[in-house]
Formats: structure tokens, sequence, C-alpha cells
């Protein structure tokens, strides 16, 4: 298991594909502890605060947030911007950075679907999640859940608009 403990990016960081504060592509098991992003994060898919995108992987996030605005198109996380396959623990986090992009975004994990696992507690999101010109899978915590998930304690006190349009989420 690989730890990242008690680190942070205060820098801008831009990509295409897989582009995190912290961490751009996980495959392997690891464990984020303490850390946070404070630095402006933009890619295109599969973008995320922390972790653009986790394959094959098992992800544990504690005690770190993210800050800062993710702006993408598709698949952006405040935290995790997608995965596939993988085990999503995330406890005692949160998000207070705009998310933005056009589709599958949501404040806390973007995509969240394909095979993956989502075990989410006392954790927050407080932002905006915007939605330019998509409508498709738009949340305050995620943008799509899968069948094994299980989210307690955890809230989302901020707007999400979609085409100019704000919805509840």
């Amino acid at each position: 298991v690989h730890t990242i403990s008690r680190s942070h990016n205060s820098g801008f960081i831009s990509g295409t594909t897989q582009t995190g504060g912290l961490i751009g592509n996980v495959s392997s098991s690891i464990t984020i502890n303490l850390s946070y992003n404070n630095g402006i994060i933009s890619g295109v898919d599969n973008v995320g605060g922390l972790i653009g995108y986790a394959y094959d992987s098992s992800v544990t996030i504690v005690e770190s947030y993210n800050c800062e605005e993710v702006i993408g198109s598709y698949n952006i996380g405040g935290l995790i911007g997608g995965g596939w396959n993988s085990t999503f623990s995330i406890n005692q986090c949160f998000n207070s950075g705009l998310v933005k992009g056009i589709s599958v975004i949501g404040g806390i994990v973007g995509n969240a679907n394909n095979g993956n696992s989502v075990y989410l507690y006392f954790s927050h999101s407080s932002t905006q999640v915007l939605s330019e010109s998509g409508t498709d899978f738009i949340g305050g915590i995620s943008g799509n859940l899968p069948t094994t998930s299980d989210i307690e304690q955890t809230y989302y006190s901020g707007s999400i608009t979609s085409n100019g349009i704000e919805v509840d989420g």
C-alpha cells in the first residue's frame, strides 16, 4: 500500500486526461491522509481535486480536502474525477472548490459507477457544481453512484447549475 500523508499542492495543474491535484492516475492501493489541494486543476476527462482517475485500485482518503476550482469536461469531481473497478473509501473529507464540467460531475466524486464501490462517511461538499452545457449525471456529492455504495453523515450545501438553470442535488 502506498501512502501520501501531510502533503499538498498549491500550484495550477493543467492536463488533458487523468489530471489530479495530488495524483493523475492510481493503479494500486493507496492511502491519502491529512493532505489537500489549493491549486486550480484543469483538464478534459477524469479530473479531480486530489485524484484524477483510479484503475483497479483501492483508494482510501482520510481527513483531506480540496478548496480550489476543478474544471474539465467529463468525469469531474471535487476529490476524485473517476475510476474503473476501484474501491473509494472517503472519511472526514471535504470539497469547497467550484466543480465545473459538461457531464458526470460531482462535488466529491465525479464518475463512481464503472465497477467501483464507494464508501463515504462524515464528509461534505459546500460548493457550486456547474454544468454549462450538459444535463447528465450532475450531483452535489457524486455524478453517479454504483450499486455497491454506502454514504453516511455526508452532506452537500452548495448549488447545482445545469445549462444556466439551478437544480436540486
